[in-house]
């Protein structure tokens, strides 16, 4: 039975990606609704997924809850792909957050070290030093995150 429903989640997995590859937003947004009701607690990384699209959707308050949401819901364990995704929430916290103007440099930096299930990083995955330089420059600050080009 496990096997069948892990079966399922990475078949709604690559569906999602390739709404993702093809640009449709909308496409990704079901796709993904319909995955979180029935494998949120086995892929906890798509929550933050979940964040990146309400961003991309404009909807920024209902974003950074996700995130709080995918950072809680994380398993109590130090592997590297929990802490990848760790990172990945508080660097997002951080670029928001005022007064913490170097943090997220230090979280990314941390979070590019590890090596992590190919999986995760695709779906949740840091910008390049490159796009960050731009986004700040552009953004100034508090940034609210990233814009829709950070590989949604």
């Amino acid at each position: 039975m496990r096997f069948m429903k892990d079966l399922y989640a990475r078949l709604g997995l690559v569906l999602i990606y390739r709404e993702k590859r093809n640009g449709n937003l909308a496409g990704q947004r079901r796709r993904l609704d319909k995955f979180l009701e029935r494998h949120a607690d086995d892929y906890p990384f798509t929550l933050a997924y979940d964040a990146m699209l309400m961003l991309a959707e404009e909807r920024y308050t209902d974003a950074i809850a996700r995130l709080r949401q995918c950072e809680s819901s994380l398993p109590d364990d130090d592997t590297p792909d929990t802490r990848y995704v760790r990172h990945f929430c508080r660097f997002v916290d951080a670029l928001n957050s005022e007064d913490s103007d170097s943090d997220w440099q230090k979280i990314r930096r941390s979070a590019l070290n590890l090596q992590v299930d190919p999986l995760i990083k695709f779906f949740v995955s840091f910008p390049s030093e490159e796009r960050m330089s731009e986004i700040v420059r552009k953004a100034g600050h508090p940034v609210v995150f990233i814009d829709v080009s950070l590989q949604i």
